[in-house]
């Protein structure tokens, strides 16, 4: 006789809940959601060594950044395009997480996993594998990452749009389900909104290497840097009033930065990818694709829950600029970009709230299950949606 989800529960301590990104892995227990902590995703790789045995977790923004123009070692992310594709590197991170960092007991524990909704059958089941068989753990849950972001919100219709370093995913849903041939993956990086922050300053008369120095950089990029409404405009205001726009921003060694248009211009590659040479239609120009992709009748409710989440997300002025471009280009008066308080850790909020709930313990994975039948593990894990 099988022992449900709900009779585990009661014998378990509070759930831990993972949300992977390409640099930053966030995590929180179920008993305390609003204390979500982070841990680097990316491992610093002799160039000349191929086993995993050696490679190390980044310790800090430092080594996360700096090390990329290092000779002999590089880094390496168990994410592409903002989804898992190594599941061995993700089992050792979570070796570190679960036995150095957190110190649980994975055995008396559920785990939930958030994951991008295009994230293969075979990494999902690979994941779950090494989560059971590697390190004993109670019960796994699966809940797509864009999908705890819509929880979150308490919204069952609307267009996630998830900014971060790993680049754009552009995800609808309608009455919960995900729209899936409507969505997108654009390749504009948070690294690229660095690296073009870095070049607009060298071009001023600085000299930062856009690499080594990118932890500086951003830094001073998430302080200063915003997005304007209309561009055309914001020169016109800079060519009259420049100097008395500038602002000062302090590098190492206390030297003095003025920074100018460069703030807002910063913020145009999301519009004009072309700027760094990237293959890509703008950010706005996506939206728009995807929700004209949609239902004719499900389109005027997309458009009014545009929601914006991911670090970049937090960039001031971006989401009325993305109201401002669909406005002028698709001619549709009622749009509506929202931006949920802290959209860096929005997923995480999701993922608590799914906990809560009691239809969501259906789709818990016991380990019973899981070794009986994996295809209708995963089918369950694919019909998921929110929770009436």
């Amino acid at each position: 006789m099988s022992i449900s989800p709900k009779r585990i529960f009661n014998r378990l301590r509070p759930a831990v809940i993972i949300d992977h990104g390409t640099t930053i892995t966030k995590y929180a227990f179920c008993k305390d959601p609003l204390n979500v902590s982070q841990t680097y995703t990316l491992f610093k790789v002799p160039r000349d060594i191929v086993s995993m045995e050696h490679w190390e977790l980044a310790e800090n923004a430092v080594h996360a950044e700096n090390l990329t123009v290092d000779e002999d070692i590089k880094l390496i992310s168990p994410l592409e395009k903002k989804v898992i594709t190594n599941a061995p590197l993700i089992s050792k991170l979570w070796n570190i997480m679960f036995f150095n960092i957190l110190k649980i007991a994975p055995s008396r524990r559920p785990i939930l996993l958030l994951l991008s909704i295009r994230t293969s059958a075979y990494i999902q089941l690979e994941l779950i594998t090494h989560l059971f068989e590697d390190f004993d753990f109670a019960t796994v849950g699966i809940l797509y990452n864009e999908l705890a972001n819509l929880f979150a919100t308490n919204k069952s219709t609307g267009v996630i749009v998830d900014l971060g370093d790993g680049g754009i995913s552009i995800v609808p849903f309608y009455n919960g389900f995900v729209v899936k041939h409507a969505i997108w993956y654009l390749p504009i990086t948070g690294f690229n909104l660095d690296e073009y922050f870095c070049k607009l300053l060298n071009e001023k008369g600085y000299s930062f290497n856009c690499k080594r120095d990118l932890s500086e950089i951003r830094k001073i990029r998430e302080t200063y840097v915003y997005v304007t409404p209309n561009p055309d405009k914001e020169a016109k205001l800079y060519d009259t009033l420049g100097p008395k726009l500038e602002k000062i921003a302090y590098a190492s060694k206390d030297r003095e930065i003025k920074l100018g248009r460069e703030r807002y211009l910063a913020g145009e590659i999301f519009f004009n990818p072309s700027l760094m040479n990237i293959s890509s239609v703008p950010l706005d120009e996506a939206i728009i694709e995807s929700i004209e992709s949609c239902l004719v009748s499900t389109r005027p409710e997309l458009y009014k829950n545009i929601i914006l989440t991911g670090g970049l997300a937090r960039i001031k002025g971006i989401a009325d600029r993305i109201a401002e471009e669909i406005k002028r280009k698709k001619g549709v008066s009622d749009v509506s970009i929202i931006t949920p308080r802290d959209p860096y850790v929005i997923s995480i909020t999701g993922g608590f709230m799914a906990c809560r709930k009691r239809e969501f313990l259906e789709y818990w994975i016991l380990r019973e299950e899981f070794e009986k039948n994996k295809t209708r593990v995963l089918e369950k894990i694919d019909k998921l949606s929110l929770f009436e």
